[in-house]
C-alpha cells in the first residue's frame, strides 16, 4: 500500500507513515490526554475546597484521581506532546525526507495511543490504580493494601505503562538513527538547530532511563500476574522499587524539559533577531545535564535507610546539576539583552517558561539539601516545586505550538487572542501553585489540612479553573485560525533561521523539491538530475531514487493486536 489517501479521509490517518502526519497525530492525542488529566485535577481540587473534602469524591476515588492525573500528565501528555513537534520538525531541520524507519515511527504512535486507552479502560475495570503515579512498593502489589486489591484495573494501568515504554523505545531508536545518519550534506553535529540538539539528548536519556522503568514494570507485572514476590517482601522491596523507579524518574524530568528548552532557544533567537549567546557552551551544558541526570536519583530517597555519606554525595550532585542550567538561563537572558525583542505570543510563552523554571529551580535547591528535605518531603512544597518545573516545560511547549502553527497548518492565528491566552495562563498558573508554597505544611495526597491554610487551598482551586480556562482559549484561538485564519507565508517570523522555514507552509509530502545541502556553508537546494552536455535533453539513466512509501496498514494492525493481548492479560488476577 503506497498511495496515501487525502488528509480529509479517516483512512489517511490510519495508514500514514509520513513523519508530518505522525507528528500531528501525536500532538492531537497528547492534547486529548491533557484534557483527561486536567478534568481529574479539577475534580480533586474541587474536593479540596474545604478541610476534609467536600464529599465530591470518596477516599479511593480521590486516590484514583490524583494517581491517574499524575500518570496521564507525566507519561501520556508531556513527552508525547514534545514528540509530536520532534516528529514533524526534526527531519525538516536536518534536511531529511522522513525518519529512518517510517513504519516503525507509525508503530510507535499506535503503541502510544493504545497504551493510553489501556489506562483509560482501567477506570471501567472495578477501579483504576490508586497508589500514586510513582507506584511505591509495597502499595503497588495486592498483598499489603485492601484498597489495591488485585483488580484488573490496576493491572491495566501497569500493562499500559509497559506498552508506553515499548512505544518510547521504538521512537528513540528511530530518532537516533535519523539524526546521526540522515542529516543533510555538510550539516555537522555542532551546526544542528538547538531544538534538534535538545531532542537528540532527550532520546539518549530516554534510551537508558526507560530501560530501568521497563525492568521495574516487568518485575511488578510478574508480581501481579504470576504472583512472584519481588515487591511483596519486607526485606528491601520498597528500596528496590524506589531505586529502579527513580533511576528512571529523575532523568524523566529532563526528558520532559529538554524539548521545551530547545523551543525556548529557537523562539528567543527568532524574536530577538540574533544568534543565541554562547551557543557552543549551551550545547556543552545540555550534554553535562544529560549525563549528570543519571547521578542524582537518590535525592528522592533521603528519608530511606541509605547511609548519610551516600545521601551527602547525592546532595552534592543534585546541587551541582543546577550549574549547567544557570549557564543556559544566563545565555537566554543575555540573548534578550543583546537583541531587539518582539513580544509575540510564542516569545511570551517562552519568557513565561523561563520565569517559572527559575522559580521552580530555586525552590528545588531546598529539597536538594538533606536536612531541609527531612522537613519538606511529602508536603505541598514538593507539589508546588514539581509543578513549577514541569509546567514551565508545558508553557514553552504551548509557545512552540503557536510558533510552528503557521508551518503545520498554513494559517495565521490572532495575535490578540494569543496574548490574552498567555495572560490568563500565567495568572491562572501562579494563582494555582504559588499558594501551595504558603500552605506547604499540608501533607501530599490527603484532603485533610488545618483551618489556618484554608484560604490558600481555596485560592489554588480558583487558580486551577482559571488555568483550565486558558487551555479553552488556546483551543478557541487555534480552531478559529484553522477555520477562518489568513494564509501563512512560508516564513511568517522575520528572523527565523532553521531549515523548516525554507519550505512551503505546510510542507509538501517529501518536504523539499531539491536535495538540501549545507556543503557551501549555507542552506541550498541541489538538483541531482544529470546535467546535459550537449544543450539537449538528458539521456543519462535516472538516478534510482528510492520511492518513498507513505502508507501501511501494518502499524495500526500490530498496535491493535498488542492492545487486545495486553487487555487479556489484565484479567489474570
Amino acid at each position: 500500500m503506497s498511495d496515501l489517501p487525502p488528509q480529509t479521509t479517516v483512512k489517511r490517518w490510519l495508514v500514514t507513515t509520513n513523519h508530518k502526519d505522525i507528528g500531528i497525530l501525536y500532538l492531537a492525542t497528547a492534547l486529548f490526554f491533557l484534557l483527561l488529566g486536567g478534568v481529574l485535577a479539577l475534580l480533586f481540587r474541587l474536593h479540596l475546597w474545604v478541610p476534609g473534602g467536600t464529599g465530591l469524591l470518596e477516599n479511593n476515588e480521590f486516590n484514583q484521581a490524583v494517581t491517574n492525573h499524575g500518570l496521564l500528565m507525566v507519561f501520556w501528555f508531556l513527552s508525547p506532546f514534545a514528540a509530536g513537534f520532534a516528529n514533524y520538525f526534526v527531519p525538516l531541520q536536518i534536511g531529511a525526507k522522513d525518519l529512518a524507519f517510517p513504519r516503525l515511527n507509525a508503530l510507535s504512535y499506535w503503541f502510544y495511543l493504545f497504551s493510553g486507552l489501556l489506562l483509560a479502560v482501567a477506570f471501567f475495570q472495578e477501579r483504576a490504580f490508586a497508589g500514586g503515579w510513582y507506584m511505591y512498593a509495597p502499595l503497588n502489589v495486592p498483598m499489603y493494601h485492601p484498597a489495591l486489591q488485585a483488580t484488573t484495573g490496576g493491572n491495566a494501568t501497569i500493562l499500559g505503562l509497559m506498552l508506553f515504554v515499548m512505544s518510547i523505545t521504538l521512537g528513540s531508536v528511530n530518532f537516533l538513527t535519523t539524526i546521526h545518519r540522515s542529516r543533510a550534506e555538510g550539516l555537522g553535529l555542532w551546526n544542528m538547530p538547538l531544538f534538534t540538539w535538545s531532542w537528540l539528548l532527550t532520546i539518549w536519556m530516554m534510551l537508558f532511563a526507560f530501560a530501568a522503568l521497563l525492568a521495574a514494570l516487568l518485575l511488578l507485572a510478574s508480581d501481579r500476574l504470576l504472583l512472584t514476590q519481588y515487591f511483596a517482601t519486607d526485606e528491601g522491596s520498597s528500596l528496590l522499587w524506589a531505586h529502579l523507579f527513580w533511576f528512571f524518574g529523575h532523568p524523566e524530568v529532563y526528558i520532559v524539559f529538554f524539548p521545551a528548552l530547545g523551543i525556548m532557544f529557537e523562539t528567543f533567537q527568532t524574536f530577538t533577531g540574533r544568534r543565541l549567546v554562547g551557543r557552543k557552551w549551551v550545547i556543552i551544558a545540555m550534554v553535562l545535564v544529560a549525563v549528570q541526570s543519571f547521578l542524582v536519583w537518590a535525592h528522592h530517597m533521603f528519608l530511606t535507610t541509605i547511609n548519610l555519606e551516600i545521601k551527602t554525595l547525592f546532595m552534592a550532585t543534585t546541587i551541582g546539576i543546577s550549574l549547567p542550567f544557570d549557564l543556559m538561563i544566563f545565555s537566554l537572558i543575555y540573548t534578550m539583552v543583546k537583541g531587539r525583542v518582539r513580544f509575540t505570543t510564542p516569545f511570551l510563552f517562552s519568557l513565561g517558561a523561563l520565569v517559572l523554571f527559575i522559580l521552580g529551580g530555586i525552590t528545588g535547591v531546598f529539597l536538594g539539601a538533606v536536612v531541609l528535605d527531612y522537613e519538606f518531603r511529602g508536603t505541598y512544597w514538593v507539589v508546588a516545586h514539581f509543578h513549577y518545573v514541569m509546567v514551565s516545560g508545558v508553557t514553552a511547549l504551548v509557545g512552540g505550538l503557536y510558533y510552528w502553527w503557521p508551518k503545520i497548518t498554513g494559517k495565521m492565528y490572532s495575535e490578540t487572542l494569543g496574548k490574552l491566552n498567555f495572560a490568563v495562563y500565567f495568572v491562572g498558573f501562579n494563582l494555582l501553585y504559588f499558594p501551595m508554597f504558603l500552605a506547604w505544611e499540608t501533607p501530599r495526597r490527603v484532603f485533610h489540612y488545618g483551618e489556618a491554610i484554608h484560604i490558600y487551598h481555596q485560592a489554588a482551586t480558583v487558580g486551577a479553573f482559571v488555568f483550565g480556562a486558558s487551555f479553552l482559549i488556546t483551543f478557541f484561538t487555534l480552531g478559529k485560525s484553522l477555520l477562518t485564519g489568513p494564509d501563512a507565508p512560508d516564513n511568517p517570523w522575520e528572523y527565523s533561521r532553521t531549515a523548516e522555514w525554507a519550505t512551503t507552509s505546510p510542507p509538501p509530502l517529501d518536504n523539499w523539491d531539491g536535495r538540501p545541502s549545507y556543503a557551501s556553508g549555507r542552506l541550498e537546494f541541489v538538483d541531482d538530475t544529470a546535467a546535459t552536455t550537449d544543450g539537449g535533453v538528458t539521456t543519462a539513466v535516472e538516478s534510482q531514487a528510492e520511492h518513498a512509501d507513505h502508507a501501511s496498514i501494518w502499524p495500526v494492525g500490530i498496535g491493535f493486536g498488542t492492545f487486545v493481548f495486553f487487555l487479556g492479560l489484565t484479567g489474570l488476577t
